[in-house]
């Protein structure tokens, strides 16, 4: 009895060690899930820098891009503490391609949190934080 508590132990560590490790950061150009129904893919129009860059997220619904959310973006410097946009997170716009878009100003050199909400009906439904090295 004694070796199948210490076995279902060890069993129950090794899993819950690998589940706690396991790298949930959201991936530039990768399929990021946010619940069984809905995934987003985000990305740059170009290498992340200083100055103006355009995020682009597209939300999926069985693979298929769709626009059935809002997604609100706030973005920060958190080791700066000053680096913020202003006010509350803003909404991102839809183009005629069911893109959902925004301007993100990175103002210095750094690591920079970009906060992704995805709402649906006016509650959080998800919320990402994407790092971006400058």
């Amino acid at each position: 009895m004694k070796k199948t508590t210490t076995l279902f132990a060890a069993v129950f560590v090794l899993i819950a060690s690998i589940t706690l490790s396991a790298d949930t950061t959201p991936k530039e150009g990768k399929t990021n899930i946010i619940n069984s129904e809905y995934s987003f893919i985000y990305q740059f129009n170009e290498k992340p820098k200083m100055g103006t860059c355009i995020l682009k997220v597209n939300l999926l619904k069985n693979n298929e891009k769709v626009k059935d959310l809002a997604i609100l973006v706030s973005y920060s410097m958190p080791t700066c503490g000053v680096h913020r946009n202003p006010g509350k997170p803003v909404p991102m716009q839809l183009n005629n391609k069911n893109d959902y878009l925004t301007p993100v100003n990175f103002v210095m050199r750094g690591t920079w949190e970009v906060v992704l909400t995805f709402q649906q009906k006016g509650k959080n439904l998800y919320s990402a934080t994407l790092l971006v090295d400058i």
